[in-house]
């Protein structure tokens, strides 16, 4: 096996017909690969049964005729992640003659994990490089709960704003209705309100 390529995930969109979905990164065993089907709704499960090999690795039959299932509808997501065993099975011996197809394997196996420990930091939440202490998950969560209480204050003074401006309609349309009985004018005509509150003011000086 050769590591030609940096990918570790593949994802495919059901389209309620296609069961085989090919597998272009580099695979020594099946094992080291698992399935996960994602919902329309968001929920991710991890698939351990219906499905199948090709012979030579490069796809993947889900789910399989067999299992009477049908096929992934529209909505559902396939995601195929490739996960190598951290195992170090290449015992070289001293004074024996090194095999190049051995070490060929070992060093592939190696890179094969560095790549899949790139792909899962790329999921990962990380701190910018400039960061000058030292990160930790307490300090993270302190950060987080600091925000999560900051958007709510935020929020409780938007809905509070909201409530006054709501209040200062209703008093403004009650000071409407107000001047226009004061002045007697006719409900389907618009009605200056300064000039209303002035009138009204003349009938209290009076």
């Amino acid at each position: 096996m050769t590591v030609a390529n940096t990918t570790t995930k593949l994802q495919y969109k059901g389209n309620g017909e296609n069961r085989m979905f090919g597998i272009t990164f580099p695979l020594a065993d099946g094992s080291h690969l698992r399935l996960f089907l994602t919902t329309p709704q968001g929920v991710e499960s991890e698939i351990t049964k219906n499905f199948a090999f090709s012979d030579t690795l490069d796809s993947v039959t889900y789910p399989t005729l067999e299992s009477g299932m049908e096929a992934l509808a529209d909505g559902y997501t396939l995601t195929l992640l490739r996960q190598t065993p951290p195992t170090q099975e290449l015992d070289l011996q001293s004074g024996h003659a090194l095999d190049a197809e051995e070490l060929e394997r070992g060093f592939d196996k190696l890179t094969c994990l560095v790549q899949e420990a790139q792909e899962q930091m790329a999921r990962a939440i990380c701190y910018p490089v400039s960061a000058e202490e030292k990160p930790s998950a307490e300090g993270f969560l302190e950060q987080l709960n600091e925000l999560k209480d900051t958007a709510q204050k935020a929020q409780a003074e938007a809905q509070k704003a909201l409530s006054q401006a709501s209040d200062l309609k209703d008093e403004t349309l009650q000071i409407a209705r107000c001047a226009r009985n004061i002045a007697g004018a006719d409900e389907d005509v618009p009605v200056d309100i300064a000039i209303l509150l002035d009138e009204i003011k003349e009938t209290q000086e009076n």
